[in-house]
Order: structure tokens, then sequence, then C-alpha cells
């Protein structure tokens, strides 16, 4: 792979920020795992995914909603010289002291997980992989104080890898992530 120019045109779209709708998983559901270019030709190459996810017989992707404004995601390069990786971290808020925001963070405390996060522009980014899935890292709900307060939940959920989170692009965007149908 030749190294490129990271450059930026004048009067670019930028917006900052994560979309409304996301995607989880169990990682145990997922049979077959889109996969990482071999020899990428160019580095836009190199920080993306191909291919699509299969899931087991009656598995799926499920939704996750996140406030507007509220999510983030954050990739952190670590390590020592020679030695260095990426910690990504990818926080959601989603509202509501509720039952299900409960069982959500009791079921997946200790299970590993990919998450498919959307970004504003409609790329998405997937946290957790084959060999190493994604992990709840951090959990708070609260009910707010004041009626000004917001009242949710809100989670990180941390990846490592060699990589930052990676772009994927969808082979069949009509069904993926692969989610139960909706009649």
């Amino acid at each position: 792979m030749e190294i490129e120019d990271l450059l930026w045109a004048d009067g670019q779209d930028n917006d900052a920020g994560l979309s409304e709708e996301h995607y989880y998983a169990l990682k145990r559901d997922i049979e077959t795992f889109p996969t990482i270019v071999a020899n990428p030709a160019t580095m836009s190459a190199r920080g993306k995914l191909i291919g699509n996810f299969v899931m087991k017989p009656n598995k799926f992707f499920r939704k996750i909603y996140c406030t507007l404004e509220q999510g983030e995601i954050v990739s952190t390069q670590v390590g020592s010289r020679d030695g260095r990786s990426y910690e990504n971290k990818a926080t959601l808020y989603v509202p509501g002291y509720r039952s299900v925001n409960v069982g959500f963070l009791e079921a997946l405390k200790n299970s590993k997980i990919v998450l498919i996060i959307r970004q504003l522009d409609g790329t998405m980014v997937v946290f957790g992989s084959k060999y190493i899935g994604g992990e709840i890292d951090s959990s708070e709900l609260k009910t707010g104080k004041a009626i000004t307060d917001g009242k949710g939940t809100t989670f990180t959920v941390r990846s490592i890898g060699r990589i930052a989170p990676i772009y994927w692009e969808p082979g069949d965007a009509d069904k993926m992530p692969p989610l139960e149908d909706e009649d």
C-alpha cells in the first residue's frame, strides 16, 4: 500500500455526532463477520470492512436508540513503542429509567457484543470483531433531580484492537445489519 495525502477540501460537510439509531448483537450470535481487506491498495481501504454480517438461525441485530447530541465515539492510541494499538469507546444515552434499560444493562454486563454505530452522515463503524468482542465498560442510570434534568441510561461500549473502529459499508444496504422482520 502506498501512503497518500490526507487533505480536506474547503466547504465540505463535517457534522459531528451520532444518529439516533444504532445496532447491537451478541457476538456469539454472529456466524460470519465482515473482513478487513488483506492487502489494501489505499489508506481508505485499510480502514474499511468488506462483506456482510451473517447471523446464526433466528438471531438478529437489535436496534438501540440514542438521544441526539448525547452519543460519542472516542478512539485513543495506546501502548508503547513497537506495540501500539487502539482503545475505542462509544458512549450512548438512552432516555428513561425503565425496566427495559435496567434489563439491557443486566443482560449484557458480562457479554461480548458487536455494536454498529451510525454517524450523522450515515456512515457506520463497528465496535467488536470476530476475535475480540466489545463490552459494556461502564453504565449509569439516573432519575435526575429536577424536571429540567435528564432521566436516562448512559453506557459506554469499549473495544480494543489494532485499528480504530472500522468503517463498514454493507454489501446489501436493504438487509444490513440483519434485523428481525418488522411486519
